[in-house]
């Protein structure tokens, strides 16, 4: 296995372990004037660990198509997109602009760092890429320190907005 397959593989697997051990994900944002409801919210936010789910998921199937088909580039790039597109619930979340009342600082705080997560999936599949591609990418010599530094955010954000009663 070539030096860059090595260290494609340490990064998905740092990610993915950081990522494992905090709970986070993300959901749509409806198109709705005024306050959503808190039950429709907290949904939202509940949602934010399939979304999180889902990456963990998709981080194994790549790892497998890495390990299985590392001659198969096309195959190896579509398994970084299927990565990259797992970003998109954190996103969605982030552009929630309609907490319900009492949920606003926290909810600000949330969407930051979920945004922030799905802004950090996509540097990420671009530091895959480049590193399948052979090219340098000066992000992933603190990709794993900034995936720790948003997730541990990110999941103390989910716990102040679940704690709001």
């Amino acid at each position: 296995m070539s030096l860059s397959k090595k260290r494609v593989f340490s990064l998905l697997l740092a990610f993915c372990l950081v990522f494992a051990f905090t709970a986070c994900g993300g959901d749509s944002s409806d198109d709705v004037t005024g306050p959503m409801d808190k039950d429709t919210y907290l949904e939202k936010v509940d949602g934010l660990n399939d979304a999180a789910g889902e990456f963990v998921a998709v981080g194994g199937e790549f790892i497998s198509v890495a390990a299985t088909q590392s001659d198969d580039e096309d195959a190896i790039m579509a398994a970084i997109e299927k990565i990259r597109d797992t970003k998109q619930p954190f996103l969605d979340f982030g552009a929630i602009d309609n907490p319900p009342e009492g949920y606003e600082d926290a909810h600000a705080k949330l969407a930051d760092c979920s945004t922030r997560f799905g802004e950090c999936i996509d540097t990420y599949s671009d530091i895959l890429v480049d590193t399948i591609n052979g090219v340098e990418n000066e992000a992933a010599d603190t990709i794993q320190t900034d995936v720790e530094a948003i997730t541990n955010e990110l999941s103390a954000a989910m716990t102040e907005v679940q704690s709001i009663e």
